[in-house]
């Protein structure tokens, strides 16, 4: 089946839901333009399929597994370097681009939090694996597209991320749209109702402390396997295993206590007038002004998605 925008959106539906709260525990690459991500959280652990086939590209949660190269190829190691146990943020698609895009945090090497974006294109023979950092800018793939292949946008590290445009038909319709949600959404009464709601939904996010009780309880497993790992070595059953494993342990426990800390420190920054002040603020601008146009529709609207009828 051939992943049009509409199943593209569908397939990020059930992937949002499913990764809330959830880490990357294993990367590996079973294919040469193929992923396989292995998923823990909520007491839960599956799979995540990656493929940039060029004749079936797909992506799909799934519980099996596959074998993997014995050496795991260069674009593998990297994403291991930097996503491993990354918390993944949010899973969404572009518009109704044939794009899944996944936001990832982690601990870099000094301890602070960064934002990195695995982006999978699901287009036919231009399907690609894109990672890139919190800036746009590409880190590397598992394409590389030069331009000697492609004279509209180059994949490389250190290229800037864009997507290709697509046919500027749904413009007219923005305007429209644009206007509309302005002068209907942007009432008095909708806003005051808009800033109570969103702040029941921010306490009651802040009420949920699962994602900080599962963390409580990784360093208290983690704990648990240094004590055992310090006792044998008390015991002389020593070996280079086991010095490399206890600094493993050590690393993670250090990663997961930094996290505790950050989650400990969150509190909700804003409130009801705040948010008020920030709806109030869409009134001011013009239909003409693109970036305004877009902030509408990101804000507000989410999408917006034109068809071609049979009769074109």
């Amino acid at each position: 089946m051939a992943f049009d925008g509409i199943t593209v959106a569908s397939v990020v539906k059930e992937l949002s839901d499913a990764t809330l709260n959830t880490r990357i525990y294993k990367i590996s690459q079973p294919e040469a333009d193929e992923l396989l991500l292995t998923i823990k959280g909520n007491s839960t652990q599956f799979r995540i399929l990656i493929s940039a086939n060029a004749s079936l590209p797909l992506i799909y949660k799934t519980e099996e597994n596959k074998p993997s190269p014995v050496n795991a190829p260069t674009f593998c190691m990297l994403l291991r370097k930097h996503l491993s146990n990354a918390k993944i943020i949010s899973v969404s698609q572009p518009g109704l681009e044939r794009i899944v895009e996944f936001t990832l945090e982690h601990l870099d090497e000094m301890g602070d939090v960064c934002r990195k974006k695995l982006i999978v294109e699901l287009m036919g023979k231009h399907s690609n694996i894109i990672f890139t950092d919190d800036k746009g800018i590409i880190i590397d793939s598992i394409k590389h597209i030069s331009r000697n292949i492609s004279s509209v946008r180059e994949v490389l590290p250190g290229r800037e991320y864009f997507i290709p445009k697509t046919d500027e038909k749904k413009e007219p319709l923005e305007e429209l749209v644009v206007k509309k949600t302005v002068e209907t959404v942007l009432t008095d009464e909708n806003i005051d109702i808009i800033a109570t709601k969103a702040m029941e939904l921010i306490e009651k996010d802040f009420a949920d402390t699962s994602y900080l009780a599962g963390l409580q309880e990784n360093l208290k497993e983690i704990d648990k396997r240094i004590n055992n790992l310090l006792k044998a070595i008390e015991q002389g059953i020593i070996t280079e295993t086991t010095k490399s494993r206890l600094e493993e342990l050590e690393a993670e426990k250090r990663q997961i206590t930094a996290e505790i800390g950050q989650e400990e420190l969150k509190k909700p920054l804003l409130s009801k007038e705040r948010i008020m002040f920030w709806l109030y603020s869409f009134r001011n601008g013009s239909i003409e002004d693109e970036n305004y146009k877009r902030t509408i529709i990101d804000t507000l609207v989410n999408s917006i998605y034109v068809y071609d009828t049979p009769e074109g």
